[in-house]
């Protein structure tokens, strides 16, 4: 005897296919729910509506990295008198390429910083500005 699915838990254990590139194999070990019954659903759908669970997988994972961007990027604002700007950058940053990843922008840094520590000094400050500054219009709704 199966378990009946309601059309919501349908519709997200579908965008779980999604979220493995329609792996129901992969989505089954993650879920819980026998391979064949998600092999079922995924392999009745038309290519549209394969297509329609991918991008809303997608802006799942979009949204999700852009919360994590942004406690992360909050946190550094908020201790970064305490932090090295290393650490401030460093969490920014990978938020910030997971982002650019999942939407399909370059990730690659255009132009040289110089070596010796006095212009990088003067490098790093003038990006905590601007992510200082951006912050603050986002957060009094400038953004």
């Amino acid at each position: 005897m199966g378990r009946d699915y309601t059309d919501v838990d349908k519709h997200e254990l579908l965008i779980e296919v999604a979220k493995r590139d329609g792996s129901t194999t992969r989505a089954a070990r993650a879920t819980g729910v026998p391979q064949r019954t998600l092999a079922r659903w995924w392999d009745a759908l038309t290519e549209d509506e394969r297509c329609d669970f991918i991008v809303e997988a997608k802006k799942r994972q979009e949204a999700y990295w852009q919360r994590l961007h942004d406690a992360c990027l909050q946190v550094a604002l908020e201790k970064v008198k305490d932090m090295s700007a290393r650490d401030a950058l460093v969490g920014a940053g990978i938020s910030f390429d997971k982002l650019a990843v999942i939407r399909g922008t370059p990730t690659e840094i255009h132009g040289t910083v110089s070596a010796d520590a006095e212009s990088l000094a003067r490098e790093v400050e003038s990006i905590l500005s601007k992510v200082t500054d951006e912050a603050s219009r986002e957060t009094i709704g400038e953004g």
